[in-house]
């Protein structure tokens, strides 16, 4: 048995085969609650990997203590990375994506007109003129924010760390309004493609690695990352000591508490076994920031179409798999997209997302 400085949670290792989750040759841990450290669960779900048709079946367990969900026993950091082939989405997309047509750079000047304009009526902006010339965007501030709880305000010079930065599309986004970049991306890949075709500051390394930044960031980002890792406590305390005091954290996660996870069961697209370790409530999360140096977070609700329309995909066994330019898709999609925002204003949408500022206790 092993024991974690930081946070004091215990975790076993076996090497080999596990009869219950069948799959040779991969190194297992069992591990307690990584939120109160506590033993004592129930098992919610035994799920195999649907994704990509990878081997293995998982256990979801829920602490009888402090109710995180999450995954035990798992397969340990040296063996995960068999669980994110080369055709997972993020590193494909990151690959084959193409420079955006007219469309795509007009919907680029629009968001920046917007978050231009939340900076002009934000406390920190004193130039009226500004805020009188974009005045006029004031309903699509208000309609953008809603769609996009993941807003971050207009704030030129402020230095940026995105962890598990994939693509990089935050990165490039925010380099565009002003901010100083900065990216981790564990996939080699990915990262080179950030750095040689967007000319991004990606390192490739896992957080867990990565050392003393030169200076605090402003802000730290775990977009739908936080899951995705085995300590998921000691990272947020690793993000707090980069932070500069009062800097923001910002997470988006899936909500296990939702009314998608509560219709679909074991076919919830974001169980997504076993890349997810970690499945967090408002309450665990929000217990989690507070132990770990972070405020009180402000908590927001997304309209995620996609989850959504691949929970209804798994419920069906894919047979809602549809052509990529059929109406049927596009119809599909657009009542997903309605659906899951009533789900968001009722606070009770798939995936949310946290922004906390730092203490000075972590």
């Amino acid at each position: 048995m092993v024991e974690t400085e930081a946070t004091g949670q215990s975790r076993t290792t076996m090497t080999g085969r596990i009869p219950e989750c069948d799959v040779d040759g991969i190194e297992w841990e069992s591990v307690s609650c990584n939120l109160c450290g506590g033993d004592d669960t129930r098992p919610l779900h035994r799920l195999r990997e649907r994704a990509y048709g990878l081997p293995g079946l998982f256990q979801v367990v829920e602490c009888e203590q402090c109710h995180l969900v999450y995954l035990n026993p798992r397969p340990t950091r040296r063996s995960i990375r068999m669980f994110y082939p080369p055709s997972y989405a993020p590193y494909i997309q990151s690959q084959t994506e193409s420079p955006p047509g007219r469309w795509g750079r007009m919907k680029s000047w629009i968001k920046r007109r917007i978050f231009e304009t939340a900076g002009a009526m934000s406390p920190e902006c004193v130039g009226q003129q500004r805020l009188k010339r974009s005045i006029w965007l004031t309903p699509l501030v208000w309609f953008y924010t809603l769609l996009n709880p993941r807003f971050i305000p207009f704030e030129e010079g402020k230095r940026v760390l995105d962890i598990g930065c994939g693509r990089g599309d935050l990165l490039r986004f925010l380099r565009d309004l002003g901010w100083e970049v900065h990216g981790l991306e564990p996939d080699p890949e990915t990262a080179r493609a950030c750095r040689d075709r967007f000319g991004l500051d990606v390192i490739e390394t896992e957080f867990e690695e990565y050392g003393a930044a030169p200076e605090p960031f402003d802000l730290v980002v775990f977009n739908h990352v936080l899951e995705h890792l085995h300590d998921p406590s000691e990272a947020l305390r690793r993000a707090n000591r980069l932070l500069r005091p009062g800097g923001r954290l910002l997470i988006c996660a899936p909500d296990i508490t939702s009314i998608e996870y509560r219709m679909f069961k074991d076919d919830w697209f974001s169980l997504e076994c076993p890349r997810h370790l970690s499945h967090f409530s408002p309450t665990t999360l929000g217990q989690m920031l507070r132990q770990t140096g972070f405020t009180e977070p402000s908590v927001r609700y997304e309209p995620a179409e996609f989850t959504l329309r691949h929970s209804l995909e798994y419920r069906f066994h894919d047979r809602l798999i549809l052509d990529r330019s059929s109406l049927a898709l596009i119809l599909l999609k657009g009542g997903c997209f309605l659906v899951s925002l009533m789900f968001a204003i009722a606070h009770r949408g798939s995936i949310i997302t946290i922004i906390a500022r730092k203490t000075g206790r972590g």
